[in-house]
């Protein structure tokens, strides 16, 4: 009022902006490496259209400015939602994703076998999970940890292993086989006697083969039976000199070779060589 009491007043209108709803969606669980959305049906309603998103912290997100953003976090993470309506009325909500380790799964080293044989696959896990093997039909069950696996052909095999909440992790295995073919024997080229306590043996080498084994060197001394005599793993091996032998009782001594597959099936016999024994007379100088 005024000193002559004059009088005048004003109104002012406040309004109330209802707050608009913040949804940061339910809780869950993810196998890390997975993804999935988080956010709300829908993330915001409520006070007035459109709205503004804020989602944090960032890491594992898509996007941190959408409604609905795809996470993948490498941990346990709470995620938080904060909106801004029309009105710049603001909310906020949150929402956890918890993180679960895949299985530790490991389907076993390669393993070899021979065609028809079976071998047990040597598989390890950490926890008790339920598995499953591809192809299953080489195995005598497909749905244990370690089966036996009767390929018919080199196979390779998958395991998963997948927990009670559905993380899954695999591995894979491979079952070599190998042919039961016989292999044949190299052809003994040369025996030659060196000395009276020597003999030097000498073959053709069977070159490529990936069955090969090993040779197997056998001996007869005079009319006595074939014995072994040496063993070479070598495919490039060659040569070998019997330093046992004893000339001086004019036996003559057989050889013959053979290779061993992998399977451990020794092929035929090569021909035999034997040494010839040559008696010389020494009957002294001739003079004239």
């Amino acid at each position: 009022s005024s000193d002559l009491g004059c009088k005048n007043s004003a109104t002012v209108t406040i309004t109330v902006n209802s707050l608009p709803v913040a949804k940061a969606g339910s809780a869950r669980r993810v196998c890390i490496g997975t993804s999935t959305g988080i956010g709300g049906s829908p993330s915001a309603s409520g006070g007035k259209s459109p709205y503004t998103y804020s989602w944090s912290p960032s890491t594992g997100l898509s996007s941190t400015s959408t409604a609905n953003p795809s996470a993948k976090p490498l941990i346990t993470t709470t995620y938080k939602l904060a909106i801004q309506d029309a009105n710049g009325c603001k909310n906020a909500d949150s929402v956890k994703i918890s993180v679960n380790p895949v299985p530790t799964i490991s389907a076993g080293i390669d393993d070899t076998l021979c065609k028809g044989d079976s071998v047990k696959i040597s598989a390890t896990s950490a926890f008790l999970y339920k598995y499953s093997w591809s192809p299953g039909k080489y195995l005598n069950d497909s749905i244990i940890l370690t089966p036996k696996a009767s390929p018919p052909v080199s196979t390779s095999f998958v395991v998963t292993a997948t927990d009670s909440i559905g993380c899954s992790n695999k591995d894979t295995m491979v079952v070599y086989v190998r042919s039961k073919t016989l292999i044949s024997s190299p052809i003994l080229v040369c025996l030659n006697v060196i000395d009276k306590n020597d003999v030097s043996l000498t073959w053709d080498t069977i070159g490529a083969n990936s069955q090969f084994y090993y040779y197997t060197i056998y001996r007869q001394s005079g009319s006595g039976s074939f014995s072994k005599s040496a063993v070479f793993h070598s495919k490039s091996t060659s040569t070998w000199t019997d330093g046992s032998v004893n000339r001086s009782d004019s036996i003559p001594y057989g050889y013959y070779i053979t290779v061993t597959n992998h399977c451990l099936l020794e092929g035929a016999a090569s021909d035999t060589l034997h040494s010839i024994i040559l008696t010389v007379n020494k009957i002294g100088d001739k003079t004239a």
